[in-house]
C-alpha cells in the first residue's frame, strides 16, 4: 500500500493562528486541520505523480497500531477522517496489529473491528493509500490536542459529532446494550446527570485534586439541585474523597 509522506500532508494544510512552523500546531487553538485554499489541487497533483495512468478511484487507509488509551481509538479515526474529507477521498479503518493496546488475541477481528462497527467507505476497486508514521503524527497534532478554551473546545466537539455521523462511526451493538443497561439500573429516565472524570493512575501531569472540581459542580448543582452525580475514576482515593465532598453537600 502506497504511503503518503508527511511533506505531501504539511504542503496541504495552514498552520493555526499563534502556531509556529518550530513548534507545529501545537500553539493556539491546535485541534483543527486547517486546509490550504488549494490543498485538493496540491494532493491531486501528487496523486497524478504516483499513477500517472490514473485510477479509478483512491481512498485512504487509517491504520494503527494506536499504544494509548481506548478513546484514542475514535480519536485518530476522526483525525485521519478529517484530512481525508478535505482532500476528498473515503476511508476504509483497520487497527491490524498485535500491539495495539486493546487488540485481544484471544478474539476475532483486530483493534478497531473488535470493538467499533466497520467503516469502508472506499469503493473495491479504489487505490489505498495510507499515511506514513510521520504524516499520521502530525495529523493527530493537528485534530486530536485537547482544546484549550471554551470556544474553540465546542467547536470541537462539533466538528468530531459531524464526523462522527457522516462516516458513521459506532460501537458494536453489545457494548451499546452494556451501556444502556448500566445507566438506566442507576439513573431515571430523563434524570439530568453530571459527568465527572477524575483522572487518577494515568496522565499524571494533567491530574486534579478533588477539590478543583468543587466549585464546578456546586455550580452545576445550584442550578439543578435534584441532578446525579455520575463519577468516572481510576483512583479509589479520590472516588472516596468525591463520595465525602458529596455527602456534606459540596
Amino acid at each position: 500500500m502506497a504511503e503518503i509522506p508527511a511533506s505531501v500532508y504539511t504542503n496541504t494544510r495552514q498552520l493555526n493562528p499563534g502556531a509556529s512552523h518550530a513548534a507545529g500546531t501545537w500553539g493556539v487553538s491546535s485541534f483543527n486541520f486547517i486546509p490550504a485554499p488549494d490543498a485538493k489541487e496540491r494532493f491531486g497533483a501528487w496523486v497524478r505523480s504516483q499513477l500517472p495512468n490514473g485510477p479509478r478511484s483512491i481512498g485512504l487507509r487509517v491504520a494503527g497500531p494506536i499504544s494509548d488509551g481506548f478513546w484514542v481509538h475514535a480519536i485518530w479515526a476522526i483525525a485521519h477522517a478529517r484530512w481525508a474529507a478535505a482532500m476528498g477521498m473515503p476511508i476504509s479503518i483497520a487497527y491490524r496489529s498485535p500491539l495495539d493496546t486493546y487488540y485481544a488475541p484471544d478474539q476475532p477481528g483486530d483493534g478497531w473491528s473488535q470493538y467499533f462497527e466497520t467503516v469502508d467507505n472506499a469503493p473495491p476497486d479504489a487505490q489505498m493509500f495510507v499515511l506514513d508514521c510521520f504524516a499520521s503524527a502530525s495529523v493527530w497534532e493537528d485534530v486530536g490536542n485537547y482544546a484549550k478554551f471554551h470556544d474553540a473546545l465546542l467547536a470541537q466537539r462539533q466538528l468530531r459529532a459531524e464526523i462522527i455521523a457522516s462516516l458513521p462511526l459506532r460501537p458494536l451493538p453489545r457494548y451499546i446494550r452494556a451501556a444502556d443497561a448500566f445507566w438506566k439500573a442507576r439513573f431515571a429516565p430523563g434524570e439530568r446527570v453530571l459527568g465527572v472524570h477524575l483522572r487518577g493512575t494515568d496522565k499524571q501531569r494533567f491530574r486534579l485534586s478533588v477539590h478543583a472540581y468543587v466549585p464546578l459542580v456546586r455550580a452545576f448543582m445550584c442550578a439543578w439541585p435534584n441532578a446525579a452525580i455520575f463519577v468516572a475514576t481510576d483512583d479509589s482515593k479520590q472516588l472516596e474523597q468525591a463520595r465525602r465532598r458529596a455527602s456534606a453537600s459540596l
